[in-house]
């Protein structure tokens, strides 16, 4: 009986540190690996489901930037945004923005304000071109800007030149 109480006594504490020595070699190996996001990222973008989901949501957002009239067809438009999606300086901007925000999660990076997206409007109005020679040309300088706050639009100038909406739906990558 007392070699059973010393047993329990012993080997009771003994679980409980092993326990905590694998929960935290597992915590380690995955959420706390700051590496671990960007290969969760390419895994992902090698799923064919998954790329084909973000690739529909490229479609529609090129879609709609789109001014009306312009001679381009679904199928066409589709076409784009898989070309967008596969190009790898889009990738690159995926793989990147997942991992920095994950590296700002462990404290090891400020956190992200702001994803350049104009990569992926350069890219878009590139395979719009080569498919839609009717499409409008690209504009020159930087096309997507962050969002204006009600504090900045106040003290900013009227400008002669039309702004282009402010909701990323409505906003044209043409503007």
């Amino acid at each position: 009986m007392f070699r059973r109480v010393i047993a329990g006594l012993i080997l009771g504490p003994a679980l409980l540190i092993g326990s905590f020595a694998w929960s935290g070699y597992l915590a380690l190996s995955t959420i706390f690996d700051e590496n671990r996001s960007a290969t969760v990222a390419q895994e992902l973008l090698d799923n064919e489901k998954v790329k084909a989901q973000v690739a529909a949501n490229i479609a529609g957002a090129i879609s709609s930037a789109l001014p009306d009239g312009t001679p381009v067809t679904e199928e066409q438009i589709d076409a784009a945004a898989l070309a967008v999606l596969n190009d790898g300086r889009i990738t690159g901007l995926v793989i990147n923005s997942l991992g920095e925000t994950h590296r700002s999660f462990l404290g090891l990076n400020d956190v992200p304000q702001t994803v350049d997206l104009n990569p992926v409007a350069e890219v878009a109005r590139e395979q719009i071109a080569s498919i839609s020679p009717e499409a409008p040309p690209t504009p020159t300088g930087p096309s997507i800007s962050p969002p204006r706050t009600s504090r900045t639009r106040a003290r900013s100038r009227p400008s002669s030149k039309p702004r282009c909406p402010s909701s990323p739906a409505s906003r044209s990558l043409w503007c």
